[in-house]
């Protein structure tokens, strides 16, 4: 269809259900050798930050983390 990136949902566990499956490093890496376009998104907090360096992805979304505690972004770049 044209996109540029594909948004894969939820790389960790998310605060709001603990409950609900997620894919986590290993599970998105392997998703990630049929296409680098994808982009890791949901639960990436301030705990699991550091985890994303061992991610195969041109980048990451995060939303919630950032509204929490704008200083996140520091971290990132």
């Amino acid at each position: 269809q044209g996109c540029s990136f594909v948004l894969v949902s939820k790389l960790f566990m998310v605060d709001y259900d603990k409950k609900a499956p997620y894919l986590g490093v290993v599970k998105f890496n392997n998703l990630s050798k049929f296409s680098k376009k994808l982009i890791p998104l949901g639960g990436i907090n301030n705990e699991n930050l550091n985890k994303l360096k061992n991610i195969q992805s041109e980048g990451f979304a995060i939303l919630s983390e950032v509204k929490k505690k704008p200083a996140i972004i520091r971290r990132l770049f």
